[in-house]
């Protein structure tokens, strides 16, 4: 199975498809996507940019800037996930948002297949104490 990996960033969402030896496939990146009104026609998107429409992703992986003192691993995005976003949000208004939009349209889109969110600051989280 494939996984798509999208790094949502301030004005353009890179993205990558890998195969199931990790090796990618096609790398990408939508301009201005926040002014795509619908999250769905944004994975839409990717996936045709990448010639890849009626392909089974067997993952989908996204990056997130910051998981607060909550998120030291990565984790299946769901419910609980989402709710415990919700209360990153003011920490990062801009990208938190975006994450949970991307992360809900990737379940609609691919209804069958894990989104695993993944955080920057995880690396921090593992760090001895000085």
């Amino acid at each position: 199975m494939n996984t798509l990996i999208l790094n949502p960033g301030k004005n353009s969402l890179k993205f990558s498809l890998s195969d199931k030896n990790a090796v990618v496939i096609y790398n990408g990146r939508i301009e201005n996507y926040r002014g795509i009104r619908e999250g769905d026609n944004i994975i839409r998107q990717v996936m045709e940019s990448a010639g890849y429409e009626n392909e089974r992703i067997g993952t989908v992986a996204i990056r997130v800037i910051n998981g607060g003192g909550i998120f030291d691993n990565p984790c299946v995005y769901n419910k609980e996930v989402r709710e415990k976003l919700e209360t990153l949000i003011p920490m990062s208004p801009i990208n938190i948002p975006v994450v949970m939009q991307l992360a809900g349209s990737c379940a609609n889109v691919f209804p069958d297949t894990p989104v695993i969110i993944f955080f920057e600051t995880a690396f921090f989280t593992v760090l001895p104490e000085r």
